[in-house]
């Protein structure tokens, strides 16, 4: 079992990685949601004790490693978000999924504000409104990634 749950969070992180790399025409960059925040966040929701604050910051270095930016400026934007997520995990895995899918965009918003605020610092900050969508789309997709997610884990037995 526990090696099914292993690799099953080594598969969806590695898609969200694919995912977040994968070259998208200039106008539909915005439309980019944080595809590796999503998935962090489902599984400290669901598997705390293996997912953590740890991971996020590996995942972060790789993030950095893979776009090329400051290393760590992601790293710390996904320790942040996990913190949030690992302090909120026990009461929200017992919300109705669009109720968790509020605090999924708070999240989203901390991400992309940490983001904001060390590219600021570098003296590259944006001015895009663009840059804000990212959250509110992950608020869409949150319900289709959890269903999904959910329906993988019990049709391969991982529990």
């Amino acid at each position: 079992m526990l090696i099914k749950r292993i690799i099953m969070m080594l598969i969806t992180f590695i898609l969200a990685i694919c995912l977040s790399i994968l070259p998208l025409p200039n106008w539909a960059n915005w439309l980019r949601p944080a595809w590796v925040t999503l998935v962090l966040c489902y599984w400290i929701l669901t598997y705390p004790e293996y997912i953590n604050v740890g991971i996020a910051w590996f995942l972060g270095l790789l993030l950095d490693a893979l776009y090329g930016t400051v290393l760590g400026e992601h790293a710390l934007a996904l320790i942040i978000t996990a913190y949030f997520m690992v302090r909120m995990q026990r009461l929200l895995k017992h919300y109705p999924v669009w109720q968790q899918g509020i605090f999924i965009v708070f999240c989203g918003f901390i991400y992309n504000f940490v983001l904001y605020v060390i590219q600021y610092a570098m003296g590259h900050g944006m001015n895009n409104w663009h840059f804000w969508i990212s959250p509110l789309l992950s608020f869409i997709l949150w319900p289709f990634l959890y269903e999904v997610f959910k329906r993988v884990q019990f049709n391969f037995k991982i529990q």
